[in-house]
């Protein structure tokens, strides 16, 4: 059992690092090409979930995207830090370093604390990081 707990520790290690460089790669676009991708997407999704959404107008499609780009945009930022909290809670339940701590303190300061605390570092270093991007 404790190699199983180790190879998931590893495994979502892994998977956390991968997520960091995923948010550093959308960080590193400029707003443009940022604004192009997030159009696009929510795009397709409203042609997925809006009735009819292909016989519509350009102009009332562009409407439409228009009113929900700015809200859509923040739910993804929200959501990709979101799922950043989410493996860094589980790598950190699994990390064999916090164990010692983990029995000498409350639950919330492993459970809660270091993975909001390690989130909180690396969205600071991402706005940190997005001052040297040019046309952010």
């Amino acid at each position: 059992m404790r190699a199983d707990r180790r190879t998931a520790y590893r495994i979502l290690l892994l998977l956390t690092l991968v997520w960091m460089g995923v948010i550093f790669w959308f960080s590193s676009r400029n707003s443009t090409d940022s604004s192009t991708l997030s159009r696009g997407l929510l795009q397709k999704i409203l042609g997925w979930i809006v009735p009819h959404w292909a016989q519509r107008s350009a102009d009332e499609k562009q409407a439409v995207i228009d009113a929900f780009h700015t809200l859509f945009r923040k739910c993804g930022h929200f959501s990709e830090f979101g799922v950043l909290g989410l493996l860094l809670r589980l790598t950190t339940r699994l990390s064999p370093k916090l164990n010692q701590i983990r029995r000498q303190t409350h639950p919330a300061v492993t459970g809660f604390a270091v993975p909001a605390l390690l989130a909180l570092l690396y969205a600071c270093t991402d706005e940190f990081h997005q001052r040297f991007v040019p046309g952010r």
